[in-house]
């Protein structure tokens, strides 16, 4: 299931990188800035969550912008292949989770959501909260096929709460 979501964004990648960098002149410019993407993925969330062999309960889900932090150190290998580059946007998050069920009760998470390319068609969500990975997609209108992974499996829904 996790694979799912990470294969999808690999792929997006894999067809934008085809295309190479290009020289500085042929760069083209994003079409969205932080504020888009902040408007997509900060706020209040409400869902459903349905671990393996369980009910659904219902979430709640509060995301905020993270703090500014250093740009790690990166070390890439390309072999057989000339470098290729991906545009890409990632916004740095946190934010709790809270479950009907009571399994969580504002459990904190930290993770991103990243765009793929110039436009903002559409992105991915990835929340983490310990050994528990939370990953959705956003298709450019809204957030599907969410999956939970780690010591137990599931799948989850996310609807941003009005006014947010």
């Amino acid at each position: 299931m996790l694979k799912r979501g990470f294969l999808s964004i690999l792929l997006a990648g894999l067809s934008l990188a085809a295309t190479g960098c290009g020289s500085p002149d042929e760069e083209e410019e994003f079409s969205y800035g932080e504020a888009e993407m902040r408007g997509v993925a900060v706020g209040e969330f409400t869902g459903t969550m349905t671990m393996s062999g369980k009910t659904a309960t219902s979430l709640d889900l509060t995301l905020t912008q993270a703090p500014p932090q250093s740009q790690p150190t990166c070390a890439s290998r390309t072999f057989g292949l000339e470098p290729q580059c991906i545009a890409t946007s990632s916004l740095v998050l946190t934010g709790t989770l809270t479950t009907g069920d009571g399994a969580h009760a504002g459990t904190a998470l930290d993770g991103e959501f990243m765009v793929l390319g110039y436009t903002m068609t559409g992105g991915e969500l990835s929340l983490h909260a310990g050994s528990m990975s939370l990953f959705i997609a956003w298709d450019g209108a809204a957030f599907h096929d969410g999956s939970v992974g780690g010591p137990e499996e599931g799948t989850f829904t996310l609807e941003k709460k009005q006014g947010n």
